[in-house]
């Protein structure tokens, strides 16, 4: 399937689940899906799975997208989509489980709102534009659901306590290409005692490797 996204789309009553992955859709996502902010809330229109991956879709996803505050599971990666990463986070999404921005042309900064999502599970913005300020452990303050963070090959900073406590428990941790303030493995990676998969790779890392690890 080759055109834009078109805007009957958003007229389905009750739908759940949106699948659109893997066409060769392109163009920009219309405002259109915000109009349907009220008829969330009475639960006529109910948007809770989004999966528009894999496509050629570009420009901004409108700020209307968080609207839809019953949606669960967004995911975006492998598109062209630019503007900073904090607009993605500026929406109703509290309910938001699994949330997928990798591939694409973000940039900006990550901001303290990342910390809203109390429910996520899996957070991927990997292979984006990312390369400003700093990410800290008051990011992560309510991730306390946050299995799986997959944030590889942009260009950010972490800098967290040596007596950080991070109230998750990861199965997977990607970082590779980050850069890490103390040069040092993080000593709050000994308390991830369910970790499967990590990727420091290209962090600066220096020194010997830690007794713990």
């Amino acid at each position: 399937m080759s055109s834009t996204i078109p805007n009957w789309l958003y007229t389905f009553r009750y739908l759940e689940t949106l699948v659109h992955s893997k066409n060769n859709f392109h163009g920009e996502i219309s405002s259109s899906i915000g109009n349907l902010k009220a008829l969330v809330n009475l639960d006529i229109y109910i948007y809770i799975y989004i999966y528009i991956s894999d496509n050629q879709l570009d420009g901004k996803v409108p700020n209307s997208l968080g609207n839809l505050c019953k949606l669960m599971v967004l995911d975006l990666s492998k598109n062209n989509f630019s503007g900073s990463v904090s607009e993605y986070l500026k929406a109703c999404l509290g309910r938001m489980v699994l949330l997928a921005l990798s591939d694409n042309n973000l940039s900006g900064h990550l901001s303290y709102q990342l910390g809203n999502f109390k429910n996520l599970r899996l957070l991927d913005f990997s292979s984006n534009l990312i390369s400003e300020g700093v990410v800290s452990e008051v990011h992560f303050t309510n991730l306390t659901r946050l299995r799986d963070f997959y944030a590889s090959e942009n260009l950010l900073t972490l800098k967290t306590s040596s007596d950080w406590l991070p109230p998750f428990q990861l199965s997977t941790l990607f970082l590779n290409s980050w850069h890490l303030e103390s040069s040092e493995l993080p000593a709050w990676l000994q308390t991830q005692t369910q970790l499967l998969a990590l990727n420091m790779s290209n962090t600066t890392i220096l020194g010997t490797i830690p007794t713990w690890f």
